[in-house]
């Protein structure tokens, strides 16, 4: 059976979920056999990890078990070649364990165990208040390079959690307190992250950061519809696409990781950010799922110089090391 897989990209996820279901198991089949997929084999990603970023991690320590350490992670991240990789932890600023994992891969960089160091950045998330003093504090810390929006503790998408944190007053405007940790951001030089705003949220922060001139990226684009998105990107915001929201697992089974290749596409590599957002317990460790999603995106015509777009440039940019 011949399938055109490039077009389900341009699909919506109602049409893939449709195209699924009456082709059945012919999909895996036309995978097996495509001229594409079998010119692709584990390591051909290797030379896509020199100099890249990764600017959402989840390791341990954490407040949940990982299935990664940031040691291992860091030693794995500096043989491969990588720039950076800036810690994501919900509830803690993690700066402080960057800059000591930092040490420690300098001091086997000086016994000639590691070829180079990679650069470990840490963050703060606002899931306790949104606190423009406590920003200030931790912008103080050495290794902070990024500040993240409300995430466990948000209202979120549909208000899920009604009692949560939101950017909003109540009428729906942005409180002032997020304006002045914008600028907090544009006079430090830290990225910021949208956490697990709403999708109005994620469109008002998009718009004022762009009018304050801070680097943004949208977390969990695929909560957001198509048009969203390229609004957002439109404002000067990345996406975030990421091996979590990819890879379909025990946490999400309903994942289809042709929606996150078809947001790529459509919204344009220029305005995204490849990231692992991944070592959930029952996940692969971050490497792991970047090389299984560095693998399928190179298997669906993306070129070597857009993945380097996404995994390298834009993420140097939205960290201001660039």
């Amino acid at each position: 059976m011949k399938i055109d897989k490039m077009s389900l990209l341009y699909k919506t996820p109602e049409e893939r979920r449709e195209f699924y279901r009456s082709v059945g198991p012919e999909w895996e089949h036309a995978l097996l056999y495509d001229e594409d997929f079998s010119k692709i084999y584990p390591g051909i990603e290797d030379e896509l990890f020199k100099d890249a970023i990764d600017v959402h991690p989840h390791v341990y320590p954490d407040f949940t078990t990982r299935s990664d350490d940031i040691i291992s992670y860091a030693i794995e991240a500096s043989k491969l070649g990588m720039r950076a990789i800036c810690l994501k932890d919900h509830w803690f600023p993690s700066m402080t364990l960057a800059w000591a994992v930092e040490q420690h891969l300098k001091y086997l960089v000086s016994k000639g165990e590691l070829p180079r160091a990679v650069r470990v950045f840490g963050d703060i998330t606002l899931n306790w208040q949104i606190n423009p003093e406590m920003v200030k504090h931790a912008l103080r810390y050495p290794n902070i390079k990024m500040i993240r929006m409300p995430s466990l503790n948000a209202r979120g998408p549909r208000k899920m959690n009604p009692k949560g944190l939101t950017i909003f007053n109540e009428r729906d405007e942005i409180i002032p307190e997020v304006k002045e940790i914008l600028e907090l951001s544009v006079q430090a030089k830290v990225g910021v992250c949208s956490g697990h705003l709403s999708s109005e949220e994620n469109i008002a922060l998009a718009r004022l950061a762009k009018d304050c001139g801070a680097r943004l990226i949208l977390n969990h684009p695929l909560w957001m519809s198509l048009d969203e998105l390229k609004e957002c990107a439109k404002e000067g915001a990345y996406i975030g696409a990421y091996v979590h929201m990819f890879l379909p697992d025990i946490y999400g089974p309903g994942k289809d990781p042709l929606t996150t290749l078809s947001v790529i596409r459509q919204v344009g590599p220029e305005h995204v950010i490849i990231a692992s957002d991944s070592s959930q317990l029952l996940n692969p460790k971050p490497i792991e799922g970047l090389r299984l999603m560095l693998r399928a995106m190179l298997g669906f015509h993306f070129t070597k110089e857009e993945i380097e777009i996404m995994f390298k440039r834009n993420p140097a940019k939205l960290l201001w090391l660039e």
